[in-house]
């Protein structure tokens, strides 16, 4: 009677006075065994349905393999599991085919086909059977095969622990057995190829469904128009699980299992915030991902109201408490038991404990897309998907939507991301000036409908017999197609809006054959340019700020500078002739640098505060003009020494700030109203032809010569002499503001200016030189610049010509 056990009750006689102590000779044996088996009959039920539904088929037809096959072995040896059944079953489940669902059931037909088995060892397994195995015609895939081998270290677990098999995991499931599911792995894309299944699969899908965001979530609010109540209720619902699953990244299950008991909501404002930001917080016990943890789905108020989860989730519960009534009494909230375990998501005239099925949201979505053409096999988890693709295209990084999804990383990288890294995207596309910020307006000037009918006609006879053919067979899929119809459509839009924007920025292209076609020509294309035309004119860039806007102190600055050059040129024109000469022609050259001070420092400042996210700080402007000062005083400091002996005699009264060019400590410490300048007035402190910049195609080698000393079509461009003149005059000063691919422009430019040059200079005549370039430029270099500059080397034009030795003089 294990008298060995010691007694429940120890201590002193005062505290155990009045407890009955138990005797050991009163205590039953603990069967160990029992006690463990009742903990995992525990755990089996509290399975989650999916789980079982999953598991209990496969071990079912796994031990009917058994005793089909090994009918011959010992009754209580039958169904242990082994090596050899293991492999042998697995090895069936990697060649058969796909089963298919039973008519009008969700579930599959499951169970051993031991007709199936035998044709395949008669194929397969017999010594003169086949040596190469074919590829099933749909097999089953990695999912599954995966499944199988749980569901049999599952039953395997159980057997040990019954004490009814003593085999180790590795003596079971050997590399044999791991090669049949690496097998089944890689054969899926040789079986999709085979089949011509649909390339616009369950991983292409979320790149159709970012474009149609906003249309799934009218269509779900669409659907509840109709009078009937029970529409109404299931689409307020719907829409909501479907917003709140996008802008929260959560699992369609944690939706279902939600009570209205998990809802709370945080208030939170920090110094830079105008408005308070109100976050809904859902708490998240049970589920996929959250173990013995608490995890939490997050939602703030949207900017558009159309998208806002909490907007949904107010008419949904508003609708919904004046059908139910179910707190119509203030005494449900007293005590929990009455309100704790009311659903979130529920039907109407149902029970309030009882949540929807995944199938119930999994058809409405299913029929929103269908009716919007997505080709999608997400439904259940539409919103974490697309979520998850909206967070990464918008530039958001990945470590904050793991957190908010509540992912483990690997499974984020590997089944939710879609590499976009939207950063170097935008960039490659030019919008890299200003942190990506996208301003591209004749993308927004849409075609007239008659026009786009004249672009690619067939597109819309395609895609409206495609739709017949989908309405009018509904097993059947054509995504790939479809995607095209949908691009194509696009490329419509993309070739009218480019070619207009293209005729009015180069009107020189006009002359390709392209825009000889009789789209191009007719009279609703001409319009369509005009329209173009008063759009990208009037079209403004929000980002563009000018000097004035960030920092009107430096234009007074400015303007403090230009008055005391004129009072110092006053005052030098009645002292000494020669004195005055000198000292005025280096108060001259003071005045046109200081005029140029303008747009180089509105350059600095707007690029430093573009990098600092546009904020517009005192401190970043005055780093940046102090920055460009400390440069100019450096300079000009030979001509501060020239002009500093005559300063004292010439201006007894004028203090000077020009030796520093510092910015006054009365602007830095009072913020002064900005001054209302405008963008002209800009312009007018710089000298003529600072901005211009060469033409970026030129057709001929002589159209470059031209410019460059202005000649024929380029006289006066930008100045008498062209731009020979501007360099002779103020160096590369004009020049500062060009970017950087305009500045590797005019440094070939002038690469085959020179060489031209040289050419002349050895002997030969300008036509002669002129017709070898232009025939390089024309044949060779395919009117490429840096072809025709990498021929100039070759041809090592750009050297003098060696000249002759001298003889020796005898």
């Amino acid at each position: 009677m294990n008298s060995h056990l010691p007694p429940l009750h120890r201590g002193n006689a005062k505290t155990n006075r009045s407890s009955k102590v138990v005797e050991p000779a009163a205590l039953f044996a603990a069967d160990i065994d029992q006690m463990q088996r009742n903990v995992r009959n525990l755990e089996y039920q509290n399975r989650r349905t999916n789980t079982a539904k999953a598991y209990d088929g496969k071990v079912n037809e796994f031990l009917e393999f058994c005793r089909t096959v090994y009918a011959g072995q010992p009754s209580d040896q039958v169904t242990t599991v082994e090596h050899k059944k293991v492999y042998e079953f697995m090895w069936y489940q990697a060649l058969r085919c796909l089963r298919k669902n039973s008519k009008g059931s969700r579930v599959k037909r499951s169970g051993f086909d031991s007709t199936e088995y035998t044709s395949l060892i008669e194929k397969y397994g017999q010594p003169n059977g086949g040596a190469i195995i074919d590829d099933p015609l749909n097999g089953i895939g990695e999912s599954c095969i995966m499944q199988y081998k749980a569901a049999i270290l599952h039953l395997w677990k159980d057997q040990i622990h019954r004490g009814i098999n003593n085999h180790g995991q590795h003596e079971i499931w050997q590399n044999s057995t791991d090669e049949l599911v690496k097998m089944v792995i890689s054969r899926k894309q040789r079986i999709r190829r085979r089949n011509f299944a649909e390339k616009f699969d369950e991983v292409s899908s979320p790149y159709a469904l970012i474009q149609q965001h906003k249309e799934i979530e009218s269509t779900l609010f669409s659907a509840g128009v109709a009078a009937m109540n029970r529409q109404v209720f299931s689409s307020l619902r719907n829409r909501f699980c479907f917003l709140m699953t996008t802008n929260s990244i959560l699992r369609g299950e944690s939706m279902f299992r939600a009570e209205l008991s998990d809802l709370f909501g945080v208030q939170v404002q920090t110094p830079d915030d105008a408005h308070p930001i109100y976050v809904m917080m859902m708490q998240i016990s049970t589920g996929k991902t959250n173990k013995d943890l608490k995890l939490f789905g997050r939602a703030a108020r949207h900017k558009n109201p159309l998208l806002c989860p909490i907007g949904a989730l107010s008419f949904y519960l508003l609708y919904r408490f004046s059908k139910t009534n179910e707190f119509n009494s203030t005494t449900d909230f007293i005590r929990n038991d009455l309100w704790f375990a009311t659903k979130l998501l529920v039907e109407l005239n149902s029970d309030l404990k009882r949540s929807i099925s995944d199938k119930t949201y999994c058809e409405a979505v299913k029929k929103a897309c269908g009716e919007l053409g997505i080709p999608t096999q997400h439904y259940v988890h539409i919103g974490r998907v697309l979520g998850s693709v909206l967070a990464e295209t918008d530039g958001d990084d990945n470590e904050l939507i793991r957190i908010l999804g509540n992912w483990d990383p690997k499974i984020q990288e590997k089944a939710y991301s879609t590499k976009l890294p939207m950063k170097i995207i935008r960039s490659r596309a030019g919008f890299n000036g200003r942190g990506g910020f996208h301003f591209n307006p004749r993308t927004m000037v849409q075609p007239p409908g008659d026009l786009l009918s004249q672009v690619f006609p067939w597109v819309d006879h395609a895609m409206q017999e495609l739709k017949v053919f989908l309405r009018a067979s509904p097993g059947e899929t054509r995504q790939t197609a479809g995607m095209f119809l949908q691009f194509m459509t696009k490329m419509k839009e993309v070739v009218l809006q480019d070619a207009a924007a293209m005729l009015i920025l180069h009107p020189d292209r006009s002359v390709h054959q392209l825009f000889q076609m009789s789209v191009f020509r007719s009279d609703s294309f001409k319009a369509y340019v005009e329209v173009m035309r008063r759009e990208l004119a009037a079209a403004r860039d929000p980002a563009d700020v000018t000097l004035q806007a960030v920092i009107p102190s430096v234009a007074e600055r400015l303007n403090v500078l230009h008055q005391q050059v004129e009072r110092n040129r006053q005052a030098i024109d009645a002292g000494r002739d020669a004195v005055c000469d000198a000292v005025l022609q280096g108060f001259e050259v003071v005045a046109s640098e200081i005029r140029t001070l303008a747009l180089p420092i509105n350059q600095m400042v707007q690029s430093q505060l573009y990098d600092q996210g546009n904020v517009d700080t005192s401190a970043s402007i005055m780093a940046a003009c102090n920055a460009y000062a400390s440069d100019y005083s450096k300079r000009m400091e030979h001509r501060r020494q020239a002009l500093r002996q005559h300063q004292a005699l010439l201006f007894p009264t004028t203090t000077t700030t020009m030796g520093t060019m510092g910015i006054p400590q009365h602007i830095v410490e009072n913020n002064s109203p900005r001054l209302e300048l405008t963008r002209q007035s800009d312009s007018s402190l710089l000298p003529p032809g600072f901005g211009h910049q060469l033409s970026h195609a030129p057709n001929s080698v002589m159209d470059m010569y031209n410019e460059w000393y202005g000649l024929e079509q380029f006289k006066d461009v930008p100045v008498a002499g062209g731009i020979q003149s501007m360099d002779n005059k103020y160096k590369s000063a004009w020049r500062r503001s060009w970017p950087q691919a305009q500045q590797k422009f005019y440094s070939r430019v002038k690469t085959v200016i020179m060489a031209i040059n040289k050419q002349v200079e050895n002997g030969r005549t300008l036509v002669e030189v002129s017709e070898e370039f232009e025939a390089a430029f024309t044949k060779h270099c395919k009117k490429k610049i840096t072809t025709l500059v990498a021929w100039v080397d070759i041809k090592e034009y750009r050297r003098p010509k060696k000249r002759q030795a001298r003889q020796p003089i005898d």
